[in-house]
C-alpha cells in the first residue's frame, strides 16, 4: 500500500477513537474539526460541534434530519419534553430515516440536574456516532453537558461552564453556575 492511500474521514477516525474508550476533550469553537464537520454544525440552528462526532443544536426541521442522515449522523438525542411545540413527529421521522432516537426530557431549569447529566452520559456511551444532541435552542444541551463534565468527568466548575458554553448554554448559565457551587 502506498503512503497516503488509506484515508479515513474525520468522523470515521472519531468512531475508531471513541470505540477504544478515549474521552474527547471539548474543541475550541472551530478548532479540531474538519471543514466538512464544522460545516455540518453551521447548517443547524444554534449548531456547534464541541467534540468530533458530537453535534449540538437547537430544534432541527424534518429537512435538517434528512440532511443529517445523508451526512452520516447515526443517533439523535432529544432533550425536549414531548409536549413542546414541534416535537410530536420527531421520533417517527428519525425512525423512518433509519437513525437511532433517544429521548431524555429536560423540563426547563428544573430538569437540568445531575440525574439528567448521568442519563446523557449513559446515552452517549451507547450511541452510534456521529450523534446529534438537541433541544429547542441548545441552551439545555449546554447546561447538561456542563453538569456532565463537573459530576462525571471531575472538571472544575469553570472548566465545566466552558464546556457548557461550547455546547450551547446561554440563559441557563447562571442556574448551572449555582448548581456547580
Amino acid at each position: 500500500m502506498k503512503t497516503g492511500s488509506l484515508r479515513l474521514s474525520g468522523l470515521a477516525l472519531v468512531a475508531v477513537v471513541l470505540a477504544t474508550g478515549c474521552t474527547p476533550e471539548p474543541a475550541a469553537e472551530s478548532a479540531g474539526s474538519s471543514e466538512a464537520e464544522q460545516g455540518l454544525a453551521d447548517l443547524l440552528p444554534y449548531g456547534r460541534e464541541p467534540w468530533p462526532g458530537i453535534l449540538t443544536a437547537g430544534q432541527p426541521t424534518k429537512q435538517d434530519f434528512e440532511m443529517l442522515r445523508d451526512r452520516g449522523v447515526r443517533t439523535v438525542i432529544n432533550l425536549r419534553v414531548p409536549s413542546e411545540s414541534g416535537t410530536r413527529d420527531e421520533p417517527e421521522w428519525i425512525k423512518e430515516l433509519g437513525m437511532a432516537y433517544i429521548s431524555i426530557p429536560v423540563a426547563g431549569a428544573a430538569g437540568v440536574n445531575e440525574e439528567t447529566a448521568r442519563a446523557l452520559d449513559r446515552a452517549l456511551e451507547t450511541a452510534e456516532r456521529p450523534v446529534l444532541v438537541h433541544c429547542g435552542s441548545s441552551n439545555r444541551v449546554g447546561a447538561v453537558f456542563a453538569l456532565r463534565a463537573f459530576h462525571l468527568e471531575g472538571k472544575s466548575a469553570e472548566d465545566a461552564l466552558e464546556i457548557g458554553r461550547s455546547s450551547g448554554v446561554t440563559r441557563l448559565e447562571d442556574h448551572v453556575r449555582g448548581l456547580l457551587e
